[in-house]
């Protein structure tokens, strides 16, 4: 009924191999089971991993959860959520403090940061309360305003450096009146991909003029 062994020290036990826990008192140690203290005095069983009871609360003072891929394949984190029989939102996301709600960030210049599939292909895949704001070098919406380096006739030029950049891109352009002389009343204009990049044209055939500023919205396919 005594201890069978005793170890004392900053060190007590060091093994170079395994350690097994067996007998009666500790229960079966089946494969997936962890050692889980039964009471205050240190007396441990084998069980199995308990599973999360709602809601699960993480506290930390800087990352609170962090998913680090090593491999080459497969996802740095993959989190299925079965929400079939709930009408409510699968996420909810909220946030006290004063920064953003969900930073994400992407170093792929090929694939989406953020890919949202609405798989009845008739509803929404993004609902947005609020306001939309763009940011960033290459934004999916900018100001442009015309300059001779890329005027000919009635044609202006639109770099290709912007996001508008591939023949097919949707574009909904709109003018911008800056003050002065309405450069454009009566006139209409038209996007045209010209093989490298888009151009806006007007229509009636008149000279470009310098310093209009268009408003141009990019969406991507």
């Amino acid at each position: 009924t005594g201890k069978a062994a005793y170890f004392q020290g900053t060190n007590a036990l060091e093994t170079n191999g395994t350690i097994k826990f067996g007998g009666s008192g500790v229960g079966m140690p089946a494969v997936g089971k962890v050692l889980t203290a039964t009471d205050g005095l240190g007396n441990a069983t084998w069980q199995s991993i308990p599973a999360v009871v709602a809601p699960l609360n993480l506290t930390s003072v800087e990352t609170t959860l962090q998913s680090i891929a090593t491999g080459a394949t497969g996802y740095a984190g993959e989190f299925t959520i079965n929400n079939a029989f709930n009408p409510t939102s699968a996420i909810k996301v909220v946030t006290f403090g004063t920064g953003k709600a969900i930073d994400v960030n992407n170093n792929s210049s090929t694939f989406a940061t953020i890919k949202t599939v609405n798989s009845t292909e008739l509803g929404n895949a993004i609902e947005i309360t609020g306001g939309i704001k763009v940011s960033g070098i290459n934004k999916a919406a900018f100001k442009i305003v015309t300059s001779a380096p890329f005027i000919a006739a009635n044609k202006f030029g639109i770099p290709n450096t912007t996001l508008a950049n591939a023949s097919t891109d949707i574009l909904t352009v709109t003018y911008e009146h800056t003050g002065g002389a309405y450069l454009l009343i009566n006139k209409t204009f038209t996007t045209f991909w010209n093989g490298g990049n888009w151009e806006i044209h007007l229509t009636d055939g008149t000279a470009m003029p310098v310093g209009v500023t268009f408003n141009v919205l990019v969406i991507k396919q």
